[in-house]
């Protein structure tokens, strides 16, 4: 037994720790010791974690490190004092958190599923391991969510002919299934994602029910060509799509900020001979050239802007881009290419050499057959494709033998990105939807 006084003292101490627990935590602490500045606790996924002066580092039980800056970690404060439940926006600035430059924790506590922290300015912010693991900001981990790899790059080969059956078909769906269906507009949308693009068969032959069937996917891009367009032949064409001549794979409207992200194109006739349609992905090129030819082809091609523009009624359109584009990691992330529309090279006369010999080396691989898929359209119809991964062409046709009339309209990437995110947390929750975004040419991460 210990003397009165020890107890009474003992009594007293353990009342404090109470209290200094229930002021910070409320009465969240468990099973954790704290030695010098190192944390250990039961979780499954946290070895240890260190405090240091600047950053908190977690060891995890996979032998991975982590390290997260203070001001990373109070900026990223979910709960409600810090972003509002419903609308999941953040309600406050960097610039209002009371605290000191280096903003330093005043105590930390390691649960078994999170860790509690409390700042200079008495807030307490939670976070899940689980998140702190996703959003590590090591090199490895953040080259790993970025791999740009869209879906499954293709070429002709890869799909069925009549020489060989065994190989899948076009992707395909049917329009009452995308028009009644959720779980059909999953498919379709994660078919779009892999491949670049898809048919809907059986389209009503009605005016804009292109866009009826985009809807599902998304709002309307609106464009000079209006919310919807029609691509006939016509006798003054404003565009040569809208005539008959043969029409080299290219992506369209490349002459805006930014260009659209999938187009679609609904067959209502088909009577004249020819005009055969042409898909390739782009992708599927770039790997090859990359592979193919002198790392200062590519770099020229990253470099150099190409003017796009177009002129017509009262319409200036212009833009300056590169024909490829890399992230920070020297993934090829983006890519622009439309002839048809090229203004003058306005680039400095050193670097127009090069950039001519990488470019004709680009174009020639571009128009190689290996790469082109080839079909007709038929009445009720429609095709769908990423604009911005894959390019698309016409042969030429006879005006006199027939009408042809197909009536089109875009949708943004940001648009397709939002629904395909959306669909795959409710249909394939396995998937992280969170980092669905790798689904064109390139949307922001």
């Amino acid at each position: 037994t210990l003397p009165n006084q020890s107890l009474v003292r003992l009594n007293t101490i353990v009342i404090m720790l109470k209290l200094i627990k229930n002021n910070i935590f409320g009465n969240s602490i468990n099973n954790f010791k704290c030695l010098g500045n190192v944390l250990f606790n039961k979780s499954k996924l946290v070895k240890q974690i260190t405090k240091e002066p600047k950053n908190l580092t977690i060891e995890w039980k996979n032998k991975n490190i982590s390290k997260y800056n203070y001001w990373w970690l109070r900026t990223n404060c979910d709960c409600n004092q810090c972003i509002q439940p419903e609308s999941k926006q953040r309600l406050f600035e960097i610039n209002n958190i009371n605290v000191s430059d280096n903003n330093t924790p005043l105590m930390f506590e390691e649960q078994s599923d999170k860790l509690l922290i409390k700042w200079e300015d008495n807030h307490v912010s939670k976070f899940d391991y689980k998140f702190l693991e996703k959003n590590c900001c090591s090199l490895e981990n953040r080259k790993e969510k970025r791999k740009y790899k869209i879906g499954k790059y293709w070429e002709k080969n890869d799909w069925k002919t009549e020489e060989d059956k065994n190989k899948p078909d076009f992707p395909s769906y049917d329009y009452d299934d995308i028009m009644l269906d959720e779980k059909k507009i999953y498919n379709w949308v994660e078919s779009l994602n892999q491949y670049g693009f898809s048919f809907i068969r059986n389209v009503p032959l009605v005016e804009d029910e292109v866009m009826k069937v985009c809807n599902q996917i998304g709002y309307i891009r609106e464009t000079i060509y209006g919310r919807s367009f029609n691509v006939k032949s016509e006798k003054n064409p404003v565009n040569v799509a809208y005539t008959n001549i043969k029409l080299n794979l290219h992506m369209d409207l490349c002459y805006y900020e930014s260009t659209p992200g999938l187009q679609a194109l609904h067959c209502f006739k088909s009577e004249a001979e020819g005009g055969q349609s042409t898909l390739a992905d782009s992708y599927k090129i770039i790997e090859n050239y990359v592979d193919k030819f002198p790392k200062e082809y590519v770099d020229i091609l990253c470099k150099v802007p190409i003017t796009y523009h177009k002129q017509h009624d009262t319409h200036r359109m212009y833009y300056r881009k590169p024909l490829l584009q890399k992230d920070e990691f020297g993934n090829i992330v983006s890519f622009h290419y439309s002839p048809q529309f090229e203004g003058p090279l306005d680039i400095n006369f050193e670097d127009q050499e090069i950039f001519y010999k990488a470019y004709r080396e680009f174009v020639k691989e571009i128009e190689k057959e290996k790469y082109k898929i080839r079909f007709f359209l038929q009445p009720k119809d429609l095709i769908i494709f990423n604009n911005r991964r894959i390019l698309h062409g016409r042969e030429t046709f006879d005006v006199t033998t027939g009408a042809r009339h197909f009536q089109g309209c875009y949708v943004d990437l940001d648009e397709f990105a939002n629904r395909y995110r959306y669909l795959s947390s409710k249909y394939h929750k396995h998937k992280d939807s969170d980092t669905l975004t790798y689904v064109g040419s390139y949307t922001a991460v």
